[in-house]
């Protein structure tokens, strides 16, 4: 026994129902492609000024010290060391100092110390500042005219039996941006 299948419905045939089953499902799922649309995100990004550093006088011991005497410079002498610093209004920096122990002069040296009160960061002007450890890392932030002034004291301690001569060292103040 033999059954024949009819593949017809309502009287049409596979020939016609196999395209238009075609034509159907491209035209279904074409409109969901075809429908979609695109938009667009701008991406921005702003870089803040870099801090600008400039050295204004070295710490000045004078040249008449005296072996065996102790001679300190106040953070706000004349004789202290000065760095101007221009940066962005209102962002924090922090600052490190790199702090020689000794000055030099050829083979000898001679200790020089910095006192935990010996920084003080000066802005507008004014001698009244914010006082701080040159030992440690500080922060602080830029005045609303961006400009700050930074301050460095400290002390040299000539041996009894200190040679004569011109001595030298070498600060480093190292400058970033935190983010804040």
């Amino acid at each position: 026994m033999h059954v024949k299948i009819n593949c017809c419905y309502f009287g049409v045939k596979r020939s016609i129902i196999v395209p238009l089953l075609v034509f159907f499902i491209i035209t279904v799922f074409s409109n969901c492609v075809f429908s979609q649309t695109t938009g667009n995100i701008t991406v921005k990004a702003g870089v803040i000024s870099r801090v600008s550093v400039l050295s204004k006088s070295d710490i000045d011991f004078g040249t008449d010290l005296i072996p065996g005497r102790s001679f300190s410079v106040d953070k706000n002498s004349v004789s202290a060391g000065s760095i101007d610093l221009a940066g962005q209004s209102g962002k924090q920096v922090s600052v490190f100092f790199g702090l020689p122990e000794a000055l030099l002069n050829g083979k000898s040296s001679m200790p020089v110390s910095f006192a935990d009160d010996d920084g003080i960061f000066l802005r507008g002007g004014s001698s009244a500042g914010e006082v701080f450890n040159p030992h440690t890392v500080n922060t602080t932030n830029f005045p609303p005219d961006g400009s700050m002034k930074i301050n460095l004291g400290g002390s040299v301690h000539p041996a009894p039996v200190q040679s004569a001569g011109s001595y030298n060292g070498l600060i480093t103040v190292n400058l970033q941006y935190t983010g804040n």
